[in-house]
């Protein structure tokens, strides 16, 4: 069965974007743009909720002439040519070989999932993750955690409700239990106890926290940060 995975940038202190939907404090260096490519090799479509869904369509069909990264150039071919969806019930079509899912969300996803095929990589965005985190249809979570503090904004998940897994001792900040899948490295070093920020999620027992690691320091926005994390997830335990 098709897998999908969920691929966010987030901020240390636990958001998506900024209190005024700033969004230009992702740093993707070489190692997170690998990391990227190997998600985008993984998949043969595209997920997107209404929100980044505009923010992909004002960039990517015509990155090649506001963009000179490297990343960007070699991105951009392929996300023209991947299949698309959006899922809305405000947009009534879509260009750039894509489809609109407006109803049906459970249904639909669970269709696609069960069709031959490569995985579903479902890019940013909070409603809809927290959606189908709900709906228990998300198998993988590859978080890159920023060493930014937003003070506010966006949180990665809305209210999750009481099927969420949070530390009980550390309201608002999410301990994910046991997955069999290894974390990723960005840096090398070794390996340090990591619990993620999310804002949003409810209270219940607590679990082991995931191994991460950092990387080393460098320049980001003009202040001096400690390095990123990467928390890839695999949520077959996460109703154990």
């Amino acid at each position: 069965m098709r897998k999908i995975l969920y691929w966010v940038h987030e901020s240390v202190d636990g958001f998506i974007e900024g209190p005024n939907g700033e969004f230009d404090w992702p740093a993707l260096g070489p190692e997170l743009s690998a990391y990227s490519s190997t998600l985008n090799d993984r998949a043969d479509t595209f997920l997107y909720g209404r929100r980044v869904w505009d923010m992909m369509s004002a960039f990517w069909p015509h990155a090649e002439s506001m963009s000179t990264d490297e990343h960007d150039l070699q991105f951009a071919p392929v996300w023209r040519a991947t299949p698309k969806i959006v899922f809305s019930r405000t947009l009534e079509k879509a260009d750039w070989n894509t489809r609109v899912i407006g109803e049906n969300l459970a249904e639909e996803l669970t269709a696609l999932k069960q069709q031959p095929g490569k995985d579903l990589l479902l890019t940013g965005g909070s409603n809809l993750p927290t959606t189908l985190t709900r709906l228990g249809l998300i198998d993988e979570y590859h978080i890159v955690v920023h060493p930014v503090v937003l003070g506010g904004g966006k949180p990665l998940f809305q209210d999750l409700g009481t099927g969420s897994t949070c530390s009980s001792s550390s309201p608002g900040r999410w301990t994910p239990g046991p997955f069999s899948s290894a974390t990723s490295t960005l840096g090398g070093g070794s390996n340090t106890p990591f619990t993620l920020p999310i804002s949003g999620c409810s209270s219940s027992p607590p679990a082991a926290s995931v191994h991460s690691t950092l990387c080393s320091d460098r320049e980001m926005l003009g202040a001096r940060v400690w390095g990123r994390s990467l928390v890839s997830i695999n949520a077959a335990s996460l109703a154990s």
